[in-house]
């Protein structure tokens, strides 16, 4: 149990028995610090923390304070919450925001670190008293996975692509019907040849399996496939020697790509270098963050419908519990622009 852990826990306690008034002020980090024989920095830690938690609130300029509780809310399962730490794409904070406001209106919340769960002693001391807890999919791994194992209650995980056996209930995008439909549309497909960009990720590699398998499930010979592996993380993409050798492996073929953000950068290069997506090659791409004037064909993956179906699935199973294991899958779609199937017999 670390020190930031200790105040917090005390903190809650005290709230417990002193019921302080809403919006009431709390003590500052230098007096918490003192009074807990901690730094200022460890102080604010904890508070960080109470108001990941909902139980403070901070205004700029003014300080932190008390959030009350409403009494419709005491009776309220409480749910843990736990995500990646370091998200930054615009969406993947979305996401979270999304997930946190509706977790938050229907259930009380305690917000989980991954550091904490991976502990084989604080995991289990913070997962005690929660009914059920939300996570995405790119927490696990085998710490967590022991740190669940005797949890005992409903656990979702959203955000794969893929089903997974950890016995956890999940909301996972699905890509199978908008890549059978894409490929249904190339023209003389056994005589085309594809290459396939690929995120070395695990979404990034499951993409490419998938995509990959359809290929050849409609006659596509494995000799007509080729392969482009971008590392993660991403930085290593904007490397101009990088994007020149998928340059010179595209010319003439049907490209497909796992991820957006490569798509883009890989487009932005080619304004300046060639060749021309849409003319000279064809260019498929998963997912769709930017906006909609956008020349990108797409297979569009709804992510921001995950987090309340992710929410659903949680309310549904503590309401009805059952000793079978629930998965929600969310269809892509596939959206043809210019930059490939734009002349197809369907469009």
């Amino acid at each position: 149990m670390t020190r930031v852990d200790d105040i917090v826990h005390a903190l809650i306690e005290e709230i417990k028995k002193k019921k302080p008034a809403a919006d009431s002020p709390v003590a500052s980090t230098r007096e918490l610090g003192r009074r807990f024989g901690v730094s200022p920095l460890t102080a604010d830690r904890a508070v960080k923390k109470m108001v990941e938690q909902g139980v403070y609130y901070r205004v700029r300029g003014k300080g932190t304070f008390f959030r009350e509780v409403p009494e419709e809310q005491a009776d309220k399962p409480l749910i843990g919450y736990a995500s990646a730490p370091r998200y930054t794409l615009d969406v993947q904070i979305r996401i979270n925001e999304l997930a946190l406001a509706e977790l938050r209106r229907r259930f009380r919340v305690r917000i989980l670190m991954q550091h904490e769960l991976k502990d084989p002693v604080i995991g289990p001391r913070e997962l005690a008293g929660l009914d059920g807890l939300l996570l995405t999919s790119d927490l696990m791994d085998d710490e967590i996975r022991r740190t669940l194992s005797s949890f005992g209650k409903p656990v979702v995980s959203m955000l794969q692509e893929y089903v997974h056996d950890d016995g956890l209930h999940e909301v996972a995008l699905d890509f199978s019907r908008a890549f059978a439909d894409a490929i249904a549309r190339i023209k003389d497909i056994r005589d085309r040849k594809f290459h396939i960009i690929f995120e070395n990720h695990r979404n990034g590699r499951y993409r490419m399996e998938c995509f990959r398998r359809k290929l050849r499930e409609a006659g596509v010979p494995e000799s007509r496939i080729t392969l482009s592996t971008i590392q993660f993380p991403r930085p290593l993409l904007f490397s101009e020697a990088v994007l020149r050798k998928i340059r010179s492996a595209v010319s003439g073929k049907f490209v497909f790509c796992t991820s957006d953000v490569v798509s883009y950068a890989f487009l932005e290069y080619l304004k300046k270098n060639g060749p021309v997506p849409g003319k000279d090659f064809e260019l498929l791409s998963c997912d769709n963050l930017e906006p909609e004037d956008t020349e990108l064909s797409t297979v569009d993956c709804h992510l921001l419908e995950v987090p309340l179906a992710a929410v659903n699935l949680l309310s549904a199973v503590l309401k009805n519990p059952d000793n079978y294991r629930h998965c929600v899958h969310i269809p892509a779609d596939l959206v043809v622009r210019k930059t490939a199937l734009a002349d197809s017999p369907d469009e």
